[in-house]
């Protein structure tokens, strides 16, 4: 029953893992983040100002998330801009998503091993206990001479 338990619990990890592939970044909205790097960014919607036009599902770099509302990007030609945020999505793939994914698989295997471990301490400490159990009745048997 516990490896049944444990398989499916296998098969629960494969699908976050497929899962988690596909999140997208939130951190990157939240100015009391600052980017670390430059970060790619893709266009949600069409947005046509004087200094940069945006297409829908184009990608740009996002060089500055300080303002919630209005991110600093540039385009592969190199215009910057001032844009509403709320035209891009930072797309997948979740670092942080991945590697809670990476910590549940790597525990589960923890539990696997551990409980290969048992099993076959298991299996080796019931024929000790037989043994055991039939020595204490042999020694209880009286010889009659």
């Amino acid at each position: 029953e516990e490896k049944e338990q444990l398989c499916d619990y296998k098969s629960h990890l494969n699908g976050l893992s497929k899962r988690a592939k596909t999140i997208i970044q939130l951190k990157p909205r939240n100015p009391t983040h600052p980017l670390k790097a430059n970060l790619l960014v893709q266009a949600v919607c069409d947005y046509k100002q004087m200094e940069i036009t945006v297409n829908k599902g184009d990608e740009y770099i996002l060089l500055n998330n300080s303002q919630p509302k209005k991110w600093k990007v540039v385009t592969t030609s190199g215009n910057e801009a001032l844009v509403p945020s709320v035209c891009f999505i930072v797309p997948p793939s979740n670092k942080e998503a991945l590697d809670a994914i990476s910590r549940l698989e790597s525990s589960h295997q923890t539990i696997v091993n551990m409980w290969h471990q048992l099993h076959t301490n298991m299996q080796s400490l019931l024929p000790w206990l037989c043994l055991h159990r039939d020595m204490q009745q042999v020694r209880s048997w009286t010889l009659l001479m």
